[in-house]
């Protein structure tokens, strides 16, 4: 499974000259000494290293800069490896309140939650099983939490979070993808949270999944993707489901395309694998007021700006590099996105930049943060 998982973002490297060696020669920024001053947010990352998964914490000033704040134990192991072990987004996430951090352990097929604290630290409540084998994703709405384990056939589990950061297993909303090796690898509320959509990379499918007043699936619906390895999704504040293709079209190079939810929860295309112009789009968010989609290009080193449309149509607008020999994998937004950062493996620094008004990308800090070699995954921010 491990080895299906890592081979499509290994290919796309090796295609567009960036492998993990040459990510790994490049120096790279050495973390700063700890905070001592207040700070505006603060931005999370994964270790993800197999016998030992921890939590990365920076603390993020008014202009976007990060200073190394601590390290914490997630109680769990992670997949280990190199170059994105875990082939998905969200393993990381932030409560919309930003009181709790929750971390897949892969390896341990555990949910770790933590406390956020005032001052950005982090103090571990739980670890809870995930409901399946190899949990690689999270989505949030409200107090209702789901998992997307990529083990096996693969499926999603939900849970309700209490008041105290402890998560209660639902019955009746656990639910199978399609089949054996589905490749799951991006999972996301719509804003109603009433709907719950994934991705089945290695299927070329989106699932869509009703969820019911009791917190559990009660309907499920499945969609071929436009174009190919749909690797992860994100929903607009307005409904739009927005998808990162690294695969493309079959002209070839990676794609976003847009999807309209209907009330049947079936999913109409609004634009159709329109080109990043770069490699292995593999990572997807969208701004706070549903105007732009941001796009991790892994095998070129660049981050895609998309505006969307009132019907959520997409047009490239621009892109911003992350710098020489960098193989930037997941990206989060902070509160109000206000900065965008992203995570390069194979080099385990961050890369912040300021999110301007007409959607374009400015540099604004970059750290060290994670050992090369470690597999870090996982970034979330404030």
């Amino acid at each position: 499974m491990l080895k299906q998982q890592t081979l499509f973002i290994a290919t796309a490297l090796i295609a567009a000259g960036v492998t993990a060696a040459r990510a790994q020669a490049e120096p790279i920024f050495e973390p700063a000494a700890a905070a001592t001053v207040a700070a505006d947010g603060a931005v999370y990352t994964a270790s993800n290293e197999a016998n030992h998964n921890q939590i990365v914490a920076f603390r993020r000033s008014a202009t976007g800069a990060l200073t190394f704040l601590n390290t914490y134990s997630t109680g769990g192991r992670g997949a280990g490896g190199a170059v994105d072990p875990l082939q998905s987004q969200n393993s990381l996430l932030l409560s919309p309140d930003h009181k709790f951090l929750f971390a897949v352990n892969a390896g341990s097929g555990t949910i770790s939650i933590f406390k956020v604290a005032s001052n950005q630290t982090l103090s571990l409540i739980t670890q809870v099983a995930s409901g399946g084998g190899f949990p690689v994703g999270l989505a949030i709405h409200d107090n209702l939490l789901y998992v997307l384990n990529a083990g096996g056939a693969g499926n999603v589990t939900g849970f309700w979070l209490k008041p105290d950061g402890h998560l209660q297993p639902i019955q009746g909303a656990t639910h199978l993808l399609t089949g054996a090796s589905a490749g799951g690898a991006s999972i996301d509320f719509s804003p109603d949270g009433q709907t719950l959509a994934v991705t089945e990379r290695l299927n070329n499918l989106i699932d869509t999944f009703t969820i019911g007043p009791a917190g559990g699936i009660v309907a499920a619906t499945t969609t071929p993707s436009h174009g190919n390895v749909p690797f992860s999704l994100a929903f607009t504040r307005q409904g739009a489901l927005v998808v990162a293709e690294a695969g493309g079209n079959p002209a070839g190079g990676s794609a976003l395309s847009s999807y309209l939810l209907q009330s049947d929860d079936t999913l109409t295309v609004s634009s159709a694998s329109v080109p990043t112009g770069f490699n292995a789009a593999c990572w997807i968010i969208v701004s706070d007021n549903g105007k732009f989609a941001f796009s991790s290009n892994a095998g070129s080193g660049q981050i895609s700006t998309a505006s969307i449309g009132k019907y959520g149509e997409l047009s490239i607008v621009g892109a911003a590099p992350t710098g020489p020999g960098t193989v930037p994998i997941d990206i989060a937004l902070s509160a109000n996105s206000k900065f965008l950062y992203a995570l390069t493996a194979g080099k385990g620094t961050v890369t912040g930049f300021r999110v301007n008004g007409n959607g374009s990308l400015t540099p604004v800090t970059a750290v060290g943060a994670l050992p090369a070699a470690s597999g870090q995954n996982g970034i979330a921010a404030y």
